[in-house]
């Protein structure tokens, strides 16, 4: 027998576009699996991280949700409270950022009522960023709010009335740091 008759008598095996979009998909999602994990062995293995105070953990039974917190840093009106924060990967991931909010209630100008936060590194999204980059500007927030683009408009007007009663010497009794030092003692886990 000839090759060519070999080939004609082999069961034809064809694939609609139908079925290669599927398995395209499923390799998409193999590998989307396979980078949540690298990221997250990293992230766990991050001693920096842990010096920011914060740590993550997941679910065994659902891999497409993070939960880190963090530990309220000690020059910010957080200190003393313990944040649960959640991240869940998109089915895009990583093309499109993850959907990334506190659990934990928070004052603060970066994080609509919801807990969704806004933050450049998801705003401006990148795929050859990840979880640690995305955990690092966290962090930075808690630190260093940014007033000038807030998804809490309270929080953000009041840092703005902070600055300028500073600079113009003029004393302040409703200050940004007090009301975000009582939802911490209210709403934020004590450590």
């Amino acid at each position: 027998m000839s090759i060519s008759e070999s080939f004609s008598n082999e069961e034809d095996i064809s694939y609609n576009s139908q079925d290669l979009e599927k398995m395209d998909f499923q390799l998409e999602q193999n590998d989307r699996q396979i980078r949540i994990e690298q990221e997250y062995k990293y992230v766990k293995s991050d001693l920096y991280l842990s010096t920011l105070g914060c740590s993550i953990g997941r679910d065994d039974n659902n891999k497409d949700f993070i939960i880190a917190t963090y530990v309220g840093p000690e020059k910010s009106p957080f200190y003393g409270g313990f944040y649960k924060l959640k991240i869940k990967f998109t089915a895009n991931y990583p093309s499109n950022p993850p959907e990334v909010y506190f659990e934990t209630k928070i004052f603060h100008p970066n994080v609509y009522s919801s807990g969704k936060i806004c933050i450049d590194v998801i705003n401006n999204w990148n795929p050859n960023y990840s979880i640690i980059d995305i955990l690092h500007a966290v962090y930075l927030l808690l630190v260093n709010p940014n007033e000038t683009s807030p998804a809490n408009t309270e929080a953000g007007n009041m840092i703005k009335n902070d600055k300028k009663c500073v600079e113009e010497g003029k004393p302040n009794p409703h200050t940004y740091e007090n009301e975000a030092k009582i939802w911490n003692s209210k709403y934020a886990y004590p450590i």
